[in-house]
């Protein structure tokens, strides 16, 4: 069969009344059944939200609330608040309004921009799906054992999309003022996506960027104020946090998929891994080797869209810009699974264009097939609803860390650049059709 046909199968199957109720009904279920599961891990953990991030963020938010520094602690272990006092200024604020209840406000909230995020990419960006598939979409990924763990664990990656997304469509509406502080505020929740000012200075967007920048270290500086007057040495146990993080001996650790830390579980001996050679050098040639073909994508899918049809100038812009930060993450210093997330407008521009290329029977239909395929094995991995051999989250799991067994711990980094390099062959095929004509 071929892709026009099946298209016209979806068309005709999506004009029915029963089956876009059916489409909706599953989509709901599959939320249902995500809430009913973070209910119950959270009923049968006694002391929830202890030994979570959650309980991670609300300590900090009461050391920031009483004016203490929310890194301070007896070492510098795996469980301890690893972001700027941003995140968890706002956790204390929570706590202010709702006291014990605001920890099941914010997972509640984080479902929501989950949700809201989809539908802002499938409906304000030049091309709408119908709500039923928007709904079956955050059920789907809803339900996959990556988003249920961060739902239970009150993690901020889901408000960070909306952040990124609203930064994007405020951006391409010319408000930059407005997408400057959405997106310095998303970075000084996470400092890695200090990316998107890369992605700005590429697009030739150099105010934007110059204001996303200043912005972010205002914000970021004035976020340290509530310890005041010790703010400068708070700054220091969050440069001593982040440095541990980054460093080799935390980096190595399987959850983290980055080439970066491949590179250490390959060529250093560590913790994790039976490496295949105790050789310093060929750890670094690893990421170095990654950061030239990651530098390569970058440098065209950050490109500014300088063709294609007018319609189609929201969805190139998604793929983009998922594109591009799919090639920069996946170097790292820190790539777990769940940072996947950050990149799926890159997902839903490319199935958007291809949709439209095989509606037109367009003569590169089946390059943009192949762009879409590799966006939808890395949103399968995010869907799955059980534990992958990916995962290497407990100590049990790193006896498969030997010989070829090692480069499944670099999974994360594959799948982004397996998103990002094809997708980077497509649009130059795009650009230099477009030149030739």
């Amino acid at each position: 069969m071929s892709a026009f046909k099946l298209s016209e199968l979806i068309v005709s199957f999506d004009a029915r009344p029963w089956a876009r109720a059916v489409i909706a009904a599953l989509a709901l279920a599959l939320i249902g059944v995500t809430a009913v599961w973070v209910i119950h891990e959270i009923l049968i953990r006694e002391n929830w939200p202890a030994y979570t991030d959650m309980g991670l963020y609300l300590d900090a938010a009461n050391e920031i609330a009483h004016g203490r520094d929310p890194y301070a602690g007896d070492d510098l272990g795996l469980h301890r608040y690893p972001y700027p006092p941003l995140f968890a200024g706002l956790i204390a604020v929570l706590v202010a309004i709702f006291g014990s209840a605001a920890s099941y406000v914010w997972i509640t909230a984080t479902a929501v921009f989950f949700v809201a995020t989809l539908w802002l990419i499938n409906r304000r960006f030049g091309f709408t799906a119908p709500l039923h598939w928007i709904l079956l979409g955050a059920g789907l990924l809803l339900i996959g054992r990556t988003a249920r763990i961060d739902l239970m664990h009150g993690q901020l990656n889901f408000m960070l999309m909306l952040l990124l997304v609203m930064g994007l469509l405020s951006w391409r509406a010319e408000r930059v003022r407005l997408a400057s502080v959405l997106w310095a505020v998303a970075i000084c929740c996470k400092p890695f996506l200090g990316v998107i000012v890369l992605f700005l200075l590429r697009q030739g967007a150099w105010k934007t960027a110059l204001m996303t920048f200043v912005l972010s270290g205002v914000i970021f500086w004035a976020s340290f104020l509530p310890t005041f007057p010790n703010v400068f040495d708070t700054f220091q146990s969050w440069r001593e946090t982040t440095q541990h993080y980054a460093s080799p001996a935390y980096a190595a650790n399987p959850l983290n998929q980055s080439f970066y830390a491949l590179g250490l579980r390959l060529f250093t001996v560590n913790d994790f891994s039976q490496p295949w050679a105790d050789a310093p050098i060929l750890a670094f040639l690893v990421p170095a080797l990654a950061a030239l073909a990651a530098g390569f994508v970058f440098w065209i899918t950050a490109a500014p869209q300088k063709h294609g049809a007018a319609h189609e100038a929201g969805a190139y812009l998604l793929l983009r810009f998922g594109a591009a930060l799919a090639a920069l993450l996946s170097l790292g210093p820190v790539t777990e699974g769940d940072h996947l997330f950050f990149v799926l407008p890159g997902l839903f521009g490319a199935m958007a264009l291809t949709w439209s290329r095989v509606r037109a029977q367009s003569a590169d239909q089946l390059l943009w097939i192949g762009v879409t395929a590799a966006w939808l094995l890395l949103a399968a991995v995010l869907a799955w609803p059980r534990q992958l051999l990916l995962y290497f989250g407990d100590e049990a799991s790193w006896a498969h860390l030997k010989g070829a067994g090692i480069l499944l711990s670099g999974a994360n980094a594959f799948l982004l650049m397996g998103a990002a390099a094809p997708t980077a062959i497509a649009l130059r095929r795009e650009s230099k059709e477009h030149r030739v004509l």
